[in-house]
């Protein structure tokens, strides 16, 4: 068993991994363990999110744009990763500037995601209190 802190890192160390091995790696042993560790990442992320949901399913706002749900979730990840290649294998400004802006959108994305799902719907929990009333006969 994971530690708890451990275990709900694990996908952003996933993901850190894969971004720092995509942008150093040049071998392509090391460019595929790069592509792993960032699409494990960003599964692990994507399954955990669905499960954490506290927010209501039934009303699915991005269903008007006619995604499937399936690349609705993981479109700020495909983001992600083509702003990384597009800083990674080029050298002309304005690839560098695309790059940069869909990183930025892809973190605001998964932020208020993140944000919208995380419904705190705490239960009150009134503790049973034990009366010592003697009852009269």
């Amino acid at each position: 068993m994971l530690p708890t802190l451990l275990y709900e890192m694990l996908p952003i160390i996933c993901l850190f991994w894969g971004t720092l091995l995509l942008n150093m790696a040049h071998g392509f042993l090391l460019l595929f363990s790069a592509v792993l560790f960032f699409w494990a990442g960003a599964i692990t992320w994507m399954m955990r999110s669905e499960y954490r949901r506290t927010d209501d399913q039934n009303i699915i706002v991005h269903t008007l744009l006619f995604f499937p749900e399936l690349l609705y979730e993981i479109l700020p990840f495909i983001h992600l990763f083509i702003g990384i290649i597009l800083l990674r294998n080029t050298q002309q400004p304005y690839f560098m500037i695309a790059g940069g802006m869909l990183i930025l959108w892809a973190l605001y994305c998964a932020t208020k995601r993140y944000v919208y799902r995380c419904h705190v719907y705490r239960p009150i929990k009134f503790k049973d209190p034990k009366t010592h009333i003697k009852q009269h006969i």
